[in-house]
């Protein structure tokens, strides 16, 4: 359904991913949270838009709750250290030929 699997979010994305260690867990799957903002990034949809309803199985987050969680982890660097992580661990597979 999503743009990546669930095991390739697992395992390339979550671990750059910030969770509080204290206050209140996530009653929903970070991986589901992953899948939504993905899906907002990819179709430029509006936030209220945002069909939550098709990335959810168990209960349902608010647009405003993936935003939440899309908000907080841009304020903390996260997608910003995710990507540079992720080009440097498949640095071997990129042709830098081209670039200037």
């Amino acid at each position: 359904m999503g743009i990546l699997s669930k095991h390739t979010i697992q395992t390339w994305i979550l671990p750059h991913l910030s969770v509080g260690k204290r206050g209140f867990e996530s009653k929903v799957p970070l991986g589901e949270v992953v899948e939504a903002i993905l899906h907002r990034l990819k179709t430029g949809c509006q936030w209220r838009e945002l069909p939550v309803k098709q990335f959810f199985s168990g209960q349902l987050l608010t647009w405003q709750g993936v935003f939440y969680y899309f908000n907080k982890w841009t304020k903390q660097g996260c997608w910003q250290r995710m990507w540079i992580e992720l080009l440097k661990a498949n640095r071997r597979y990129l042709d830098l030929s081209c670039m200037q």
